[in-house]
């Protein structure tokens, strides 16, 4: 229902003010500051009812102090959970799930106090079953220093198959925590000194350039969750492969390596031979 106007009720019409001096019926007559008077305001009226008079303002909303935001606080944004770094270009430089970058706008940010890592609160990047390191190795602890060797696997989602591969030059000389909570990696794992444990299932890496490429570049190639389409590598330079799929930009050789086997099922990938 609306205001049952009287006279002395102030109003607010097409951005103008106006006095109610005159109620006939349901309609209403007001006046302005100039001494204007007008016709039937009641279809288009606003009642003002904390008015005092021509000099009166309404109160101004309270702007929410804006956040200050700190290297390390976790953020939901239109790329999901994100990890903020430092503040560019009057917005949030960010790193996703996926490790890239993005700069967003902080009202496209929304911080999440009680966020613990990329898989805080997603069923599909908190694994029930506990990660188990591969057979001669141990996990790295969150404040160990990742080094030359050590093995990596990402979390589920990353990878439609997530498996054990040599950590990359990135990861090298950070903390095992850091690299877990800012690039979705799920865990390290360091090979036990002195193991006597028979391991002889063979470890591939990714192709660390053109050069270690080239032997395999008129191979097949699939994705490892789809066995009924095969693809040709069309392109390759030391960094990215493109192939048959990608319509613009090649995909770095460990993306690929995280999601394509050849034809036959072997890695996308060379045989480490290191020890």
């Amino acid at each position: 229902m609306g205001h049952e106007w009287k006279i002395g009720d102030w109003a607010e019409a097409n951005g103008n003010r106006y006095f109610v001096y005159r109620v006939v019926g349901s309609s209403v007559f007001g006046v302005m500051e100039s001494g204007t008077p007008s016709w039937d305001i009641a279809c288009k009226a606003k009642h003002l009812p904390d008015c005092t008079g021509w000099d009166w303002e309404p109160a101004k909303p309270v702007e929410p102090t804006a956040r200050k935001w700190e290297f390390g606080d976790w953020a939901h944004s239109p790329e999901g959970i994100v990890r903020f770094f430092f503040e560019k270009d009057g917005g949030g430089l960010c790193v996703s799930k996926d490790g890239r970058s993005h700069c967003f706008q902080f009202q496209y940010l929304e911080y999440l106090p009680d966020c613990t890592g990329f898989g805080w609160n997603d069923p599909v990047w908190n694994p029930v079953k506990p990660i188990a390191p591969p057979t001669g190795y141990r996990l790295l602890g969150r404040n160990e220093t990742v080094a030359e060797g050590d093995l990596c696997i990402e979390v589920p989602g990353m990878s439609s198959h997530p498996s054990w591969r040599a950590a990359g030059g990135k990861s090298i000389g950070c903390t095992a925590g850091f690299r877990i909570d800012s690039y979705g990696i799920a865990a390290f794992a360091r090979k036990i000194v002195g193991d006597t444990s028979d391991y002889i299932e063979p470890w591939y890496r990714p192709f660390a350039n053109a050069a270690e490429f080239a032997p395999h570049r008129d191979r097949w190639v699939r994705l490892k969750s789809d066995t009924s389409m095969q693809m040709r590598v069309v392109c390759y330079n030391d960094r990215v492969v493109w192939i048959e799929s990608d319509r613009v930009t090649g995909n770095r050789y460990g993306y690929v390596f995280d999601r394509f086997v050849f034809e036959d099922g072997t890695p996308f990938g060379v045989l480490d031979t290191k020890e």
